[in-house]
């Protein structure tokens, strides 16, 4: 079972640089460009945005 923690991405369309939950229940999107970052699975979140470090 992997550690719930918290993921610095950058958005690939703006470069804004954003942090979220890896296991969010909810979509986040970037607060720049509205472009999708993760998307909620159920369980852990799928991350659509390179991961520039754990928190």
């Amino acid at each position: 079972m992997r550690k719930k923690q918290f993921l610095q991405v950058s958005c690939p369309r703006c470069r804004n640089r954003q942090i979220i939950f890896s296991n969010a229940s909810y979509e986040v999107k970037c607060f720049k460009c509205n472009y999708l970052l993760s998307k909620s699975t159920g369980g852990r979140a799928k991350v659509r945005a390179p991961v520039r470090g754990v928190l």
